[in-house]
């Protein structure tokens, strides 16, 4: 079976946008994709623009070189924007009226261990931020944080505990672990753009380690990491 093209068949050498380092993007795992999106391009009624768009006109687009594409249809995929999803709801804490959590995070959320923030009692996340993979299913970041959180309301019943606050300065260490740590990992690179990073370069998103790390930090809550009133 012979559904790639060979290199030269492409004909768009450093235009075609194979220029990010593996997982340093969405990774897409499909035939489908390997054997007839890549053939796509070798189409006669393809072609591949990488010029940045200027302008919309009746007829098509214009890109930055001056050039006017007519199109019959424009399909906008800007891809994703985690930050703009926090926003569309506001979250007051102890700090009450005076400070939302969407006004702390401004551009950049982040939680500790994904799934709690100081200054805001009992309210946990699930897929919070920090909690998405580059290298493996959600599922298993989705499953821990059920389970750390189940633990939490668990022992709050059992203990008689009204509310539970994350301490700030362990907030504030695990934030720096997680920049720290992301530092050597391919989903920093400078040519990595997409949507796991915000606009000042900082990557929110994603977990930096492994899923048995994540596993083996939230299988149980341990109620010295918080503020605990009865």
């Amino acid at each position: 079976m012979n559904f790639l093209p060979c290199e030269d068949e492409l004909h768009y050498d450093d235009e075609f946008p194979l220029i990010y380092p593996c997982s340093s993007v969405m990774v897409i795992i499909s035939y489908i994709y390997f054997f007839f999106y890549f053939q796509a391009f070798t189409r006669d009624n393809v072609t591949l623009v990488t010029d940045p768009i200027d302008c919309f006109t009746e007829t098509g687009m214009r890109t930055k070189d001056g050039t006017l594409h007519k199109v019959d249809t424009i399909i906008l995929a800007t891809g994703f924007d985690p930050a703009a999803s926090y926003h569309t709801f506001k979250a007051y804490g102890i700090k009450g009226a005076d400070e939302s959590l969407q006004n702390e995070w401004q551009d950049t959320p982040h939680a500790y261990l994904t799934i709690t923030y100081p200054n805001y009692p009992n309210m946990f996340f699930l897929m919070g931020p920090g909690s998405i993979l580059g290298h493996n299913s959600v599922l298993v970041m989705s499953e821990c944080s059920v389970s750390y959180v189940t633990d939490a309301i668990r022992k709050m019943i059992e203990k008689g505990i009204k509310s539970i606050d994350v301490k700030k300065h362990l907030s504030d260490d695990y934030w720096a672990w997680v920049q720290e740590s992301m530092k050597t990992k391919v989903f920093n690179l400078p040519t990595c753009t997409s949507w796991y990073r915000n606009a000042k370069g900082i990557n929110y998103t994603l977990w930096p380690s492994n899923c048995t790390h994540f596993w083996w930090v939230t299988r149980k809550i341990n109620l010295n990491d918080y503020n605990v009133t009865y």
